[in-house]
């Protein structure tokens, strides 16, 4: 492989990382955002997933 190959190659694995962290700090941004609203639909021992599932 030469080097160009080469650097081409590790720039590819570069902007898959780049997307990567940054699907990564969309999808903690969700998390928490979720987690927040979790114990305003909680109530009677229920929870939020639960009323849709039973």
């Amino acid at each position: 492989m030469t080097d160009s190959n080469l650097e081409l190659q590790e720039s590819g694995w570069e902007e898959l990382r780049r997307e990567a962290r940054k699907i990564e700090g969309d999808l903690d941004l969700k998390l928490s955002s979720y987690a927040k609203l979790g114990p305003r639909f909680t109530q009677g021992g229920g929870s939020f997933l639960s009323s849709f599932f039973f």
